[in-house]
């Protein structure tokens, strides 16, 4: 039996994790230890409801207020004793969080092979995202095997001399996305009841979310003034925005939009709900980068509120286009282009996936 450590902790780790997990746990030849920092507590213990996963071990690190290098230092002090103690062949990373940096530096320095999910994005900007990009650059170095997105990805690597067990396996979100939006279709999962009231309003809905330190105080609130017009040009528009609860964004988006007509602000929704609502939407706004990788596959056109974006595949592709909220009339017009259809987003194929990502890792793991 091989022993594969997963460590997440974040929400979008979990969800990117999700399907992986559910076929190593199937395997025969394979067991999966389930590790969660508590990076993201909350919104990350709704995703493992929403899957079906209980992790082995929750450490349960986060605290208000605490900077990244003080989660890291917490993180890598908790990792080490849960690491060295356990039989593990290999442990898998997902993404550019300071969670995976600090669990693929744990795991190096113990000598286990690291397996990094979602290997590849680059901007080429140290600061954009930040503290991302250097996380997963970092994490590069360290990992052993390297699981690719797209071809892009790939290519990014070997500009840096990474050739050896580099696999393009498509990203692991699209396989969560499917399954889920088949979960949700069937009735096998439940929605938010306040998503269901504001899908079932007349007209179109646009779906806008924001959280990246970047887009920080006056870029969110070009943000805010953006979405008041856009309400007031289109009448059958209802503006949709589940607010983070990092202080600093959800303080400024409550002041410049609560009680705005058409414009409904929610506490951040669980997975489902925030999936069925991207289905229905008309449009996405958004600074995320799960959701440039979900969206396609629900044909959705997506504004990209970043100067930079290391999933620049939806870019090229014409299903994205990037906006940065330094300014606010670029936003604004992007966005009635979209709306009004003279400056129509076709959206084709997910060029992020196929829904066979986890599979094909799987096949790589079984090789190994």
């Amino acid at each position: 039996m091989k022993r594969i450590a997963l460590v997440m902790g974040t929400r979008p780790e979990v969800i990117k994790f999700a399907p992986l997990i559910e076929r190593i746990s199937a395997h025969a030849q394979m067991s999966a230890r389930i590790l969660h920092s508590g990076q993201h507590e909350d919104m990350a213990r709704q995703v493992f409801h929403a899957f079906d996963i209980v992790p082995d071990v929750s450490l349960s690190l986060m605290q208000d207020g605490q900077t990244p290098n003080q989660f890291l230092s917490r993180l890598l002090a908790a990792l080490e004793p849960e690491v060295s103690s356990s039989d593990i062949d290999i442990l898998l990373v997902q993404g550019d969080t300071t969670t995976a940096l600090g669990a693929a530096l744990t795991a190096f320095h113990q000598g286990i092979p690291v397996g990094h999910v979602e290997a590849g994005l680059r901007t080429f900007r140290k600061d954009a995202p930040f503290p991302e990009e250097m996380n997963r650059c970092a994490i590069s170095q360290m990992a052993s095997f390297h699981f690719c997105p797209t071809r892009r990805a790939e290519h990014n690597l070997k500009e840096i001399g990474i050739e050896s067990q580099v696999y393009v396996t498509g990203n692991t979100v699209v396989d969560a996305a499917l399954a889920m939006k088949s979960r949700i279709d069937s009735g096998i999962v439940a929605i938010d009841s306040r998503v269901k009231e504001i899908s079932a309003l007349p007209g179109r809905k646009v779906l806008v979310t924001g959280h990246r330190r970047e887009n920080f105080d006056e870029p969110m609130g070009n943000l805010c003034s953006a979405l008041r017009s856009l309400r007031d040009a289109f009448t059958d528009v209802e503006v949709v925005f589940p607010v983070h609860l990092n202080p600093r964004v959800k303080k400024l988006i409550e002041r410049e939009l609560v009680d705005q007509e058409r414009i409904h602000l929610l506490p951040p929704l669980d997975y489902p709900s925030l999936l069925a609502l991207m289905s229905a939407s008309s449009l996405i706004i958004t600074d995320s980068g799960g959701i440039q990788e979900e969206a396609p596959s629900f044909g959705v056109p997506v504004l990209v509120t970043r100067e930079v974006t290391e999933r620049q595949e939806a870019v090229e592709a014409g299903m994205a286009v990037l906006v940065p909220l330094t300014n606010r009339d670029e936003l604004i017009a992007a966005a009635e282009g979209v709306l009004s259809g003279t400056r129509p987003i076709k959206v084709d194929a997910n060029p992020f996936g196929d829904g066979t990502a986890a599979a094909q890792i799987m096949q790589v793991l079984e090789q190994l």
